[in-house]
């Protein structure tokens, strides 16, 4: 028995008296069935607290509002059954689960049916986000917090950067393969579950974040549940006089928040049939993961769930392991198991060896029967605040001082017709951040560490070169190592290392598919010197950072247009030389910069500008070489540092001059805008799909019909491809194929060849057959009858060429004359 001081007594009664003496006068009373609810449940001191007389009216409204939400009789109940609740039994059948194995096969077949997915619009990103940063000494959400890359990018940042990716991805793929595409293109809703700690924050997080980019209307906040918490003796805790303390109820509560917030029916409304549900706090979920869902739509018995896994390196490690308990799937943790299966080995690894990384392909049919299902609860000994009748304060325990309740969301998987198991590698997909910077596992240094290996040993891998120093990919130009097939031929860049680190950021100009939205470019000092001097195409560009300079030195400026994101005012048109042709030819130039930095509008200038929002047709950038009604015969120099247009000129017996349209006689000049899209080139080495013979070596041309002519050589327009004239160029004594696509502004009216007026085509394919005749070369001729591709069919043309541009490398051409946009070699700051 415990005595009480004479000063502790003191102190009691004048707490008690100074309660008495704040008492407000209330016409609000408890509700009998309430009060004698709580008193059935032993639960007085909540009685104390409402009958303290020191709430006011609106505070107890709200008190009993909260009580009966809670249903204090069902929150005892669900105490009670979790305390009994054991993952095993004994003579029960504890079988491992096992998962397949990611081959190369596979995984692209998998890859390919998860974009098709995305593209279709069915599949939604639901990111468990409820944490808080504590543990790593953070005061704000989990994925508000930076685990220190280079980018200082957050965990919301990275997965909002793959969502990005995987967009332009699938958006690729579906151009490439002729797949119809969405208006405004393929957008993968994002469903962050928030919790009663962070949701305010977080969404306020995103609101100042701009939403990192994407599309406001595709982001998507739900909160989670909360349960109440029960003291160490069964009693409801206070956090303040008037409230009980309630605590996130775990990701198992994923299912019933979906639900009741409206979201579930919100995404299947919209065509969403699966999610990607991820943990908030590992660095390395692809978000979502095209190769998961691939595998979980197309594995045998059609699963509900599909889940990746690594392989457990030892019992004890803190992740659970898949397993069959009496039949059911359940995920156990080492200390659950039995103790004859916990080590348990097979051929050297553990034969419970499938580790759970809470990365899952979910159903949205059985997200809605889980949440019609009761959670499965288990109980965790936790801290928490609690009001203090002593001093009146709310206090923060030194020790555990409560039980809180937590539903996992694999305790639901036992309702699925099936689970289905992919194993993924460790060090490609799971990069935890649980712990306290400057632990040894799992911590912002680990995971860190892990993100800035693997995309160092993705580069090292596709160029051949070693790396001087880690660095860091983002998203935005890789998503799990593709498009760096350029690594080996780059001219690239490094930024010193700084006195802070030793990493460094690889800056690029992507955001599409094989350099669809734009191109890349590292620093060329990244690379260790014998890498950069096996990789000619560096040359005197790789010097060594400047040592005096202790926070590094910017050595080569990183490409322009950057996040794949091209913003049509920062582009500027520059002119050099003299602007009238003399007999000798002419040194007039028209350069492009971009955000200050010149660039190649060939090679730099994203090919597509967007998706329309009316009927998801591509929109692609349109170089204007030849205004329509004029006759200098401008074009892109191949050759020439960053690609300038220039004037052509037309070569015999060594002397050059200023090429010029003689078409019609009468009134010599182009009867549309001329140009040509970036990022293309007919390959003369690959056999058209209609002609079957090779391309004429440049970027594919474009007639643009507009009711003006372009404002000046050089300009950009979004246009529509509306058609294409197979044309075969046969001046060089060979036919060639000369694609001329037909296209419009994106904002006209018009979406097929037929809504021109009727002899508009007639016309253009008359002048393309006779134009060069009047300097005595042969009559172009048509395929096709010189019949018009249509739309669709033109759009795969074009990504033909574009296939091709991508391979591009060390181009060679028959006339290395100077000042010959066929000259050799082909000027390519990069290889993309």
């Amino acid at each position: 028995m415990r005595v009480l001081g004479a000063a502790t007594v003191l102190v009691i009664v004048a707490a008690l008296w100074l309660e008495h003496l704040s008492r407000v006068p209330s016409q609000i009373a408890l509700p009998t069935e309430l009060r004698e609810e709580l008193v059935a449940c032993g639960q007085h001191h909540v009685l104390r607290s409402f009958d303290s007389g020191r709430l006011s009216d609106d505070e107890k409204i709200q008190f009993i509002s909260q009580l009966k939400r809670i249903n204090v009789t069902e929150a005892l109940r669900l105490h009670h059954a979790a305390s009994e609740m054991k993952p095993t039994e004994p003579n029960q059948t504890v079988l491992p689960l096992r998962a397949s194995q990611l081959t190369e096969d596979g995984r692209l077949q998998w890859h390919t049916t998860g974009l098709e997915a995305v593209t279709n619009g069915t599949a939604a990103v639901v990111t468990l986000g409820g944490g808080q940063g504590t543990r790593l000494g953070f005061a704000g959400p989990k994925g508000a917090y930076s685990i220190g890359l280079p980018s200082q990018a957050t965990l919301f940042e990275l997965f909002a950067q793959r969502i990005a990716r995987v967009q332009t991805l699938a958006t690729a793929w579906a151009l490439e393969q002729g797949h119809p595409l969405p208006p405004g293109g393929p957008k993968v809703p994002w469903l962050v579950m928030t919790s009663p700690l962070n949701h305010d924050e977080t969404v306020a997080f995103f609101e100042l974040k701009e939403w990192f980019g994407l599309e406001e209307s595709q982001v998507y906040f739900f909160q989670q549940g909360a349960r109440p918490a029960l003291s160490n003796d069964k009693l409801l805790i206070l956090d303040g006089l008037g409230h009980v303390a309630e605590v996130p109820d775990g990701n198992g509560g994923v299912y019933s928040a979906l639900l009741s917030s409206g979201l579930l029916n919100t995404i299947e409304e919209a065509g969403v049939k699966w999610l990607h549900v991820h943990s908030v706090d590992n660095a390395l979920a692809l978000t979502p993961d095209p190769t998961l869902l691939g595998f979980t739509l197309t594995h045998s018995g059609s699963p509900e769930v599909g889940s990746s896994v690594v392989r457990k390196t030892r019992p004890e490690e803190k992740i659970g392991a898949f397993a069959k308990v009496a039949g059911e799937v359940a995920v156990l943790e080492y200390s659950e198991m039995p103790p004859d299966l916990v080590g348990a080995k097979r051929d050297g690894d553990l034969v419970f060896s499938a580790g759970n990384i809470c990365n899952h392909i979910l159903s949205v049919a059985f997200v809605r029967r889980a949440a019609a299902a009761e959670n499965r609860y288990h109980r965790a000994h936790k801290k928490v605040a609690q009001w203090d009748w002593l001093t009146q304060t709310v206090v923060q325990p030194s020790d555990r001082n409560a039980f809180k309740l937590e539903s996992f969301i694999f305790d639901a998987f036992r309702l699925a017709s099936g689970v289905a198991l992919l194993e993924v590698d460790r060090e490609s997909s799971f990069a935890p951040v649980k712990n306290a910077p400057g632990v040894a596992e799992d911590s912002p240094e680990t995971a860190r560490r892990a993100l800035l290996e693997l995309a160092s040993s993705r580069w090292e891998a596709a160029s051949g070169a070693r790396l001087r120093v880690p660095i860091e990919v983002p998203a935005g130009v890789s998503l799990c190592g593709e498009d760096l097939e350029w690594a080996r031929d780059a001219i690239v860049n490094v930024r010193a290392p700084t006195a802070a680190g030793r990493y460094t950021t690889v800056s690029a100009a992507s955001g599409g598919s094989f350099g669809l939205f734009g191109t890349m470019a590292f620093f060329c000092d990244l690379l260790s010197d014998s890498a950069a001097d096996s990789l000619g195409v560096c040359g005197a560009m790789h010097r060594k950072p400047d040592v005096n300079n202790k926070d590094g030195q910017l050595l080569r400026p990183p490409v322009a247009i950057s996040g794949g994101t091209f913003i049509p005012n920062m582009l500027k048109v520059v002119t050099t030389g003299a602007s009238q042709p003399t007999p000798s030819g002419s040194s007039f130039r028209v350069y492009h910069e971009y955000n200050g930095q010149r660039i190649s509008v060939w090679h730099e200038m994203p090919l597509l500008r967007g998706i329309d929002d009316v009927d998801g047709t591509p929109v692609f950038n349109f170089i204007c070489e030849i205004p329509q009604g004029t006759a200098r015969k401008f074009e892109i120099h191949k050759s020439l540092e960053h690609n300038p247009i220039v004037q052509d000129v037309k070569c015999k017996d060594g002397v050059c001059l200023p090429r010029e349209y003689q078409y019609p006689p009468t009134a010599p000049g182009c009867p549309a805008n001329y140009g040509a899209l970036p990022q293309t080139w007919e390959n003369p080495s690959v056999a058209d799909r209609v002609s079957g013979v090779g391309g004429d070596n440049d970027p594919i041309d474009v007639l643009h019909i507009a009711t003006a002519p372009c404002d000046f050589v050089g300009q950009v327009r979004p246009v529509r491809v509306l058609g294409a004239l197979a044309m075969l160029d046969n001046s060089n004594g060979k036919a060639e194929m000369d694609w001329k696509l037909i296209t419009v502004d994106a904002t006209s009216s018009s979406r097929t060849v037929d809504d021109l007026p009727s002899n508009r085509i007639s016309s253009l394919r008359e002048w393309l057959r006779l134009y060069k005749t009047v300097e005595g070369k042969p009559e172009n001729t048509f395929a096709l009858d010189g019949a018009v591709v249509a739309a669709h069919d033109a759009v795969s043309v074009v990504m033909d060429t574009h296939k091709s541009w991508r391979s591009l490398s060390n181009c060679k051409f028959q006339m290395p004359v100077a000042g010959d946009t066929k000259a050799a070699p082909c000027w390519r700051k990069l290889h993309v």
